[in-house]
């Protein structure tokens, strides 16, 4: 493409035949340029991105919604003090209260939280959610190997020796 031309950017059919909507499984979308459909090449090589979405009027049946879970892994110390630390913890995401079956509606289903030196991390993960449904996950502390974490697994070994006290 011509460096300092523009160019106008739609959707198409194989044969080059231009449309604004189509139709996919019995329901209609519209093609939607968020920046616009012209775009000016730049660059002396000739490439510019262009970035449109297909947006259905309504889902048809089958298809998913697309969500953001956020989970947030806070250290604390025993008085209940923000910590830094520079561990790995990890966050299992299920599909039942008892935390027995990961979930596959979600993009990653073992999640690390490396605090990195810090007290708190974040993580944002995609969960799939077919239309017209609701779904809850379950979301608990896990090892490295989505195994949740119980009372008798998360122990610290805890040692104290007695110094002898200044007089």
């Amino acid at each position: 493409m011509e460096p300092n031309k523009t160019y106008y950017v739609g959707e198409c059919t194989k044969d080059g035949v231009r449309y604004l909507r189509g139709v996919v499984a019995g329901t209609k979308y519209v093609a939607q340029f968020t920046d616009g459909n012209s775009v000016t090449v730049e660059t002396p090589n000739g490439s510019k991105a262009v970035y449109f979405d297909n947006r259905f009027m309504k889902f048809p049946d089958g298809f998913y919604k697309e969500g953001v879970l956020s989970i947030t892994k806070l250290f604390k110390d025993s008085t209940g003090k923000a910590k830094n630390s520079d561990e790995t913890f990890y966050a299992g995401i299920f599909d039942d209260e008892e935390c027995t079956k990961l979930s596959e509606n979600v993009a990653q289903n073992i999640i690390p939280l490396n605090l990195n030196g810090s007290s708190s991390m974040t993580a944002q993960i995609k969960v799939s959610i077919a239309q017209g449904t609701s779904k809850t996950f379950y979301v608990t502390e896990v090892d490295k190997d989505g195994k949740p974490i119980n009372e008798e697994t998360f122990k610290y070994d805890v040692s104290l020796e007695q110094h002898p006290q200044k007089q």
